[in-house]
């Protein structure tokens, strides 16, 4: 029995190495196998951990970036001179995510007695991604400002200190009592 199994065997891969066209695509399979594999190795899994930092970073650059644009639009403010900016935050950017929301009641009577049921089920609406299901944003909150420091050549200047405190108060929506204006030391 296990001779003719064994040249059963045989035979089968005989006649299935004869088709040129079943080796071709054995082949093929194979060597797209090895690719994906490679590429996998390539493009390594970023976990949540990583998301979160590269989130960080992102917002802080973009905060260093405010920072900038704030100094580069306030030295243009005459008599101001080099100007430099710091922004404290009293929160950080927020995600409003997309929920579903399924809601149920029920009331059931029998002789004068009442009975009420009520259920609520709130579900995160995702997408899914190559990473597996992300959860679908449906806005970003900026983060709050606490407070803003401003350092200028120019900043003993009152009317050069009232302008910047101004502008800053302007550009953020963060009342003139939390911006201080400085002058930039020698």
């Amino acid at each position: 029995m296990k001779k003719e199994k064994a040249a059963f065997n045989k035979e089968w891969l005989r006649n299935l190495l004869r088709k040129k066209e079943t080796l071709k695509y054995a082949l093929t399979g194979v060597l797209v196998g090895i690719l994906l594999i490679f590429a996998g190795n390539l493009y390594p899994y970023q976990s949540g951990k990583t998301k979160q930092k590269e989130t960080a970073s992102d917002e802080s650059s973009q905060n260093a970036s405010l920072e900038n644009r704030m100094a580069e639009t306030f030295s243009s403010i005459e008599g101001a001179g080099k100007v430099k900016v710091m922004i404290t935050y009293f929160s950080s950017s927020e995600k409003v995510i997309a929920d579903e929301t399924n809601e149920r009641q029920s009331q059931e009577s029998e002789e004068a007695k009442t009975a009420s049921e009520y259920s609520k089920e709130v579900k995160k609406v995702t997408l899914n991604s190559t990473d597996g299901s992300e959860p679908l944003v449906v806005k970003e909150l900026s983060p709050k400002i606490e407070g803003i420091v401003i350092i200028a050549q120019g900043g003993s200047d009152a009317q050069v200190k009232e302008a910047l405190m101004k502008a800053a108060s302007a550009l953020t929506d963060v009342p003139e009592y939390k911006i201080e204006v400085l002058k930039m030391g020698g």
